[in-house]
């Protein structure tokens, strides 16, 4: 077997194609909740009529929860960083101390923060 890949550097990335993605992804949530409330049809209408979801981050309530989320997660996946690097310092430090510790399962329990 033989594996290849290609390191990119996110600002490489077509932003416009992750906006498109975003934005499709935004429409078929809206069409569920739509649906769940049998307003399916008159959502769809409207989104043929209306470029309604052309930059769902210009849209006054819709972008700022985006937004919102979109802080939440990269504040989460920061912290999540971070406590995985130490975690990786300390092992390592122990390892150097003290040799290579045996290979365990990963027992530790999530923490919610």
């Amino acid at each position: 077997m033989a594996f290849r890949y290609r390191a990119v550097d996110i600002l490489e990335l077509d932003g416009e194609r992750l906006l498109a993605s975003e934005r499709q992804a935004a429409l078929s949530q809206l069409l569920i909740l739509a649906g769940l409330r049998r307003m399916g049809e008159v959502v769809e209408q409207e989104a043929r009529k209306m470029p309604i979801l052309n930059d769902i981050l210009d849209h006054e309530v819709l972008g700022r929860e985006f937004k919102k989320g979109l802080a939440e997660g990269v504040q989460q996946g920061v912290r999540q960083g971070m406590q995985q690097g130490e975690l990786k310092v300390l092992r390592r430090l122990i390892e150097k101390r003290f040799g290579a510790m045996p290979h365990r399962r990963r027992c530790l329990r999530r923490r919610s923060v």
